[in-house]
């Protein structure tokens, strides 16, 4: 008779939707952004746990004492909804702060415009005023009321220039704190918390940019996506704090390398970067080189020792009538070559 050990575990069954479900969780850590009280890296991590415990059997990131091979599918449901959540609860109160903004703008507005009616009123007045006593006072008795009225009206007209010169100063201010708050919120949701390069979804934007240059000017745009190599050993062994101050270094050393107006560099997710720059192949080919060189003279420091780092990168240049999605599959071919041929190398897709 087997013994308890020997005994076959019952297989774990995979099916379609469990891996529709394992996608919809994948986009929903792509498009994490950073609110009040998570960033999108730890949203991004969560998802990446919940896929692998319904792709692979890992632990449930909610209940680890879930027998082997069952689904926390009520876990799946709680974790999307909380976030969701929070979410909404994040984005209705930036919109309800915009608002009270925008609200108090008008407001002031309004008020600016009643009381330059309520000014004009008093200047009608005044004319309306002189112009009853020009028909019945005598030329001695008018010039005096004339000049009574012409001193008052000046009186008034310079209280209103003053007081609209305040209104626009005060409306401008309020201006621009609008847009600027507007512009840190867009700015926010295309950046990386961690390592303040582009996100996903600013690469997303880019390419569609690029997409468009190609078709209006035919200039072309190449994509580098660079791996490091063995990151997650290295996060495993020496710890997430270790990992994240390599990533930030490493972002670092890519923003001095590529800073040029046309070029663009985005953390693609996870220890994945994306480059893209304008040119011939031959020129992606030569800062590819450079690259690999500066990664292989990083060093990164932890605990009193330094560590070394290097870079495995996929090579793709744009094509006529071709979706982001693709020419980011074909660099990834072409990353994963590099992996496969020892890694620390590049490889141009297609070669």
């Amino acid at each position: 008779m087997a013994k308890p050990s020997e005994v076959a575990k019952p297989a774990r069954k995979v099916d379609n939707a469990t891996k529709t479900v394992a996608a919809i969780l994948q986009e929903f850590g792509r498009q994490a952004f950073n609110i009040a009280d998570r960033s999108e890296e730890s949203l991004q991590e969560m998802c990446n746990r919940w896929v692998a415990h319904l792709l692979l059997g890992t632990a449930s990131p909610s209940r680890e004492e879930l027998r082997e091979n069952w689904f926390d599918w009520p876990g799946v449901r709680d974790f999307v909804a909380n976030e969701r959540g929070r979410e909404k609860i994040y984005v209705v109160k930036n919109i309800d702060e915009y608002q009270d903004l925008a609200l108090s703008l008008l407001r002031d507005f309004s008020e600016s415009v009643q009381i330059e009616q309520e000014t004009d009123g008093q200047l009608q007045e005044r004319l309306d005023h002189l112009t009853s006593h020009a028909k019945t006072k005598s030329g001695d008795e008018l010039r005096k009321e004339v000049i009574s009225t012409i001193a008052q009206l000046n009186e008034v007209l310079r209280a209103k220039k003053n007081r609209q010169k305040e209104q626009l100063h005060s409306l401008s201010s309020q201006v621009e704190i609008l847009k600027g708050e507007l512009s840190s919120a867009r700015e926010s949701a295309v950046r990386d918390s961690l390592t303040k390069l582009y996100n996903r979804r600013g690469l997303d934007a880019h390419i569609e940019k690029c997409i468009a240059l190609f078709h209006e000017t035919k200039t072309r745009s190449i994509l580098l996506l660079g791996d490091i190599d063995h990151f997650k050993a290295l996060n495993d062994t020496q710890g997430h704090t270790f990992g994240d101050r390599m990533l930030q270094e490493v972002a670092q050393l890519l923003e001095k390398l590529f800073d040029g107006d046309a070029e663009f560099v985005a953390r693609y997710g996870g220890e994945e970067f994306a480059i893209i720059i304008q040119g011939s192949m031959d020129e992606a080919r030569q800062r590819s080189g450079v690259l690999l060189e500066a990664m292989r003279a990083l060093r990164v420091d932890h605990n009193g020792k330094e560590h070394t780092v290097t870079m495995s990168i996929g090579v793709a240049a744009l094509k006529s009538a071709e979706q982001g999605t693709n020419w980011i599959a074909r660099a990834d071919k072409a990353l994963y070559a590099s992996k496969n041929l020892g890694r620390n190398r590049m490889t141009i897709e297609g070669s």
